[in-house]
């Protein structure tokens, strides 16, 4: 069975994703999930529209076991910026929904390519402090060298930042154990 991390970077209309290939510890790929809808679209709506998109996540053939880590936005509101991101109450509850959503509904999503043996949400301050979104697809282009596509958009470099993170925790947690 080969192991993997999915690992999701949750906005209101774009959700970053990746998938890290634990056994060749490599990324294997990753993208973008959009619902095409606005912000003023009903959000259970949209989550359940990605439900459908999901499934075009390439896990090779077989079982396999995976392992998803969510980010999960911070609980605080920064005083004096308005309606940008999840600086907004309003977006930060629909983003915590949206995060939620994910860690409920993978494991039933995914259980057509293996086994989920872990869901974990890790908060944006724990897993890369304050860095902007800029800063982390600065990083990872800097760690991948020209291996990735100049396409690639914040939220995949987050996704992609959060996998290497978990990768990194999990190897640290096994070795303590």
């Amino acid at each position: 069975m080969a192991e993997f991390i999915l690992a999701i970077d949750p906005s209101i209309n774009k959700t970053g994703w990746s998938l890290f290939d634990l056994d060749k510890r490599s990324l294997r790929s990753y993208g973008t999930w959009s619902t095409g809808g606005t912000s003023k679209d009903n959000l259970v709506d949209r989550m359940e529209t990605l439900r459908k998109i999901i499934r075009e996540v390439e896990f090779p053939g077989g079982r396999n076991i995976i392992h998803i880590v969510i980010e999960f936005p911070d609980s605080w509101v920064r005083k004096g910026k308005k309606g940008a991101g999840a600086n907004n109450v309003s977006n930060l509850l629909k983003l915590s929904f949206a995060a939620g959503w994910y860690a409920g509904k993978l494991p039933e999503i995914l259980s057509y390519v293996g086994v989920v043996k872990s869901t974990r949400t890790v908060q944006v301050s724990e897993w890369k402090g304050r860095d902007s979104k800029a800063k982390t697809e600065q990083m990872i282009r800097g760690l991948f060298g020209g291996r990735l596509p100049n396409k690639m958009n914040d939220h995949e470099a987050d996704s992609i930042g959060l996998a290497l993170w978990c990768e990194a925790r999990m190897r640290l947690e096994r070795a303590i154990v």
